[in-house]
């Protein structure tokens, strides 16, 4: 094996390590094992001279134009006052953002080295953590492996399958980078596991993406069956009562609750603060000290106690509505021209859409998978056709 296989494969593996207790000491936003091999990817990108792209130097720098002037113009005339450890740990973030993307174009040029053996691997996790939920033999064990060794988590390994994530939700930018760069392999299998992670963005997740090919149709029947099912038989599963319970506003669980206000916070930033928006890593600061008063809080505690000790680490459960309501009408122009020239030039415009989809209710800043896949199809639209050349 030569060393471009070894570090390209490296990079690979740490991709999926996100939540290992022995990064504990990494800021919650940016702690995957991709950022601590940072120094590898370095060593590629001069050993092996990988190119870069003027325009994409281009892309990159109008951004931080964006963050400098949003930054510069609510340090002066901001509503108030600046949290300087957040706006910190919100520049990173972007740094980190633009790190994981690259290394998703570098995974384009060289998907030939990437090991086949990863696929099998993740299939493995998942039958063994389905095998645990199950109460076999030696479950107490592989629960207490994976909760105390191999995942700080939220949830339980006992009760859903996270693989090596937090929280089912952050399973579902997982689970659709997998089925990205396996999908010349059967990815049915990845549906079933999105279902064993009682993950309403998830399962969602999946299912479009496995019915790429006939969307409405395979969509139509898949849901219209699940719901005839559900309704007519005693089988209660999560996902299906947490959609149906959006329906129906005041019967919102908790966590569906917090986003709706969070999101609706964010809304009204954007609509008060179109401009500049409120300052990179703000949102916090406007969201407990300005519009969380006007919300029935249900006596839920992440709203209460963002009420009571203003919290400055909120965010809104939107990429998009983040990113907005900190820095303005202009980082929407930024996201909207670099979609629209990925939708365009891309072939893979199902996958694009579904990305744009997960941004708007997602906020995936320190997961790598999402901004990895972005870069991947960055790195097919713009090295393609020179790889056809070269083949000619």
């Amino acid at each position: 094996m030569t060393y471009k296989n070894i570090i390209i494969n490296l990079l690979f593996g740490a991709t999926f390590f996100n939540h290992l207790p022995l990064l504990s000491f990494i800021p919650q936003h940016n702690k995957p094992l991709l950022l601590l091999l940072f120094p590898i990817y370095l060593l590629y990108i001069f050993r092996y001279k990988s190119p870069f792209s003027y325009n994409l130097i281009l892309w990159i720098t109008g951004f931080f134009f964006i963050v400098l002037g949003s930054t510069f113009w609510n340090l002066f005339l901001g509503d108030f006052q600046y949290y300087y450890p957040e706006i910190i740990k919100r520049m990173i973030s972007y740094i980190v953002l633009f790190y994981f993307f690259y290394v998703g174009v570098i995974f384009w040029q060289d998907r030939d080295f990437i090991s086949q053996k990863f696929y099998p691997f993740f299939i493995t996790i998942g039958v063994i953590q389905i095998y645990s939920i199950f109460n076999f033999p030696l479950s107490n064990f592989i629960i207490n492996l994976f909760d105390n060794h191999l995942i700080s988590s939220f949830a339980s390994v006992g009760s859903t399958i996270l693989f090596f994530e937090a929280e089912p939700s952050y399973v579902a930018f997982l689970i659709i980078f997998l089925m990205v760069f396996y999908e010349k392999k059967n990815t049915f299998i990845w549906v079933a596991f999105s279902i064993m992670t009682i993950s309403v963005r998830t399962t969602m997740i999946s299912f479009l993406y496995y019915i790429k090919k006939r969307p409405l149709r395979y969509g139509f029947i898949i849901i219209t069956a699940l719901s005839i099912v559900m309704s007519i038989t005693q089988v209660n599963y999560s996902v299906f009562s947490r959609l149906k319970a959006i329906a129906t506003f005041q019967t919102l669980d908790p966590s569906t609750y917090i986003r709706f206000v969070n999101n609706s916070i964010g809304l009204q930033i954007i609509n008060d603060y179109p401009i500049f928006g409120v300052g990179p890593g703000q949102y916090s600061t406007y969201y407990s000290g300005k519009y969380l008063l006007k919300y029935d809080t249900r006596e839920i505690h992440e709203l209460q106690s963002g009420l009571d000790k203003k919290t400055k680490t909120a965010d809104p459960y939107s990429f998009f509505l983040g990113i907005i309501s900190e820095l303005g009408i202009f980082s929407l122009l930024w996201i909207l021209i670099s979609f629209i020239f990925l939708f365009y030039k891309s072939h893979r415009k199902y996958l694009i859409a579904i990305l744009f989809l997960i941004l708007l209710w997602g906020y995936p800043f320190g997961k790598p998978y999402i901004w990895i896949i972005l870069g991947y199809v960055y790195g097919e639209i713009k090295f393609e056709k020179k790889d056809l050349l070269i083949s000619l």
